[in-house]
């Protein structure tokens, strides 16, 4: 809502990772040239204005061409690293990424401010470095997180109505848009710490949440709401994204059930205080069947401390790349060679 001179910065994160996702599913592609809409060789030239293509495809005329596949792979991971170079030179302020330009061109916050959606889209897009990461995690838990309230502040308090920055910065501060406990975005930062093996800081967003949302005074059903208040009250269980990506956050990072290109990988990480006697186990759909993935740690080590030493089904070993599963899977921990 800030047209004129606003930005959203943190989806430009966005932006450049999916160009690099584009890359590696078309390395897959079979065949030696790929088909697309004329207008988006536009795009892949990088001297195109958003308006001059926005100009030309107000009548779209389904027009298509053949291109490279070696040469669109070259050309999307050229633009995707030229962005996240930019981002990383230009957007990383203060020990934390930028989050919106206001209606004015600015930046909307300053030293004393910052925005979680910023964060949140680098890490989720792996577009931050490593160093950049580990700051961001120190300084993004030191500005916005309330332990006592769900964790993490969707923003700062900004103090004042912020009509150059859209209808978000009207509400009262820990409501709404306007730096509540945000439960979308504080699972999805949770998700990204998790990306980057900050385990300890990932953990701590994600379940600081949930169990607010378990608590008899957050007034909550079953499941998350959409934000909590300044009193810790959970508001609009209906209207969140955020179990879904909390289910995510558990199968794919937590348990590390990760999939590519059809081949299962199991890459858990797991700290100490998720396993119960040793065991830590979930129950979900592998390769169309329901299966249950069961991590064995007797020796009870932290995360960064273990590895997989051997994975069993129906009595007989597997390696940890898997295209297919007929049965439950135990996983065994072993200390790190």
């Amino acid at each position: 809502m800030a047209h004129h001179k606003g930005e959203t910065i943190a989806f430009t994160h966005m932006f450049a990772n999916n160009l690099r996702i584009l890359a590696s599913l078309i390395k897959e592609l079979p065949s030696e040239e790929v088909l697309v809409f004329e207008e988006l060789k536009m795009l892949l030239e990088d001297k195109v204005t958003i308006s001059h293509f926005f100009d030309k495809v107000s009548e779209f005329k389904g027009k298509t061409i053949k291109l490279k596949k070696s040469e669109l792979i070259a050309k999307l991971e050229h633009l995707a690293a030229l962005r996240i170079q930019h981002l990383q030179e230009q957007a990383f302020k203060i020990n934390h990424f930028q989050s919106y330009f206001n209606n004015d061109g600015i930046d909307a916050d300053d030293h004393h401010t910052m925005n979680l959606t910023g964060q949140t889209m680098a890490l989720l897009s792996e577009t931050a470095s490593k160093e950049q990461a580990s700051l961001l995690a120190d300084s993004t838990r030191e500005r916005l997180f309330s332990k006592h309230l769900g964790g993490y502040h969707l923003n700062s308090n900004y103090h004042q109505v912020l009509t150059n920055m859209g209808r978000a910065y009207g509400f009262a501060y820990n409501h709404k848009e306007n730096g509540a406990i945000f439960s979308h975005m504080v699972i999805m930062y949770a998700y990204g710490l998790y990306q980057y093996n900050l385990v300890d800081y990932g953990r701590e967003a994600a379940f600081t949440l949930i169990h607010q949302a378990q608590r008899k005074d957050s007034k909550m059903l079953h499941g998350i709401p959409e934000y909590f208040t300044d009193r810790g009250v959970g508001k609009y269980a209906y209207l969140t994204g955020s179990a879904s990506w909390a289910l995510k956050l558990l199968r794919t990072e937590i348990f590390g059930i990760k999939f590519h290109i059809g081949t299962l990988h199991l890459d858990p990480k797991l700290a100490l205080d998720d396993f119960i006697q040793g065991k830590a186990s979930i129950t979900t759909y592998l390769f169309g069947k329901l299966s249950t993935i069961t991590y064995h740690n007797p020796k009870h080590l932290p995360y960064g401390s273990y590895r997989i030493s051997k994975i069993i089904s129906k009595n007989q070993e597997l390696q940890n790349n898997l295209t297919t599963i007929d049965g439950d899977i135990e996983v065994y921990l072993d200390e790190l060679l």
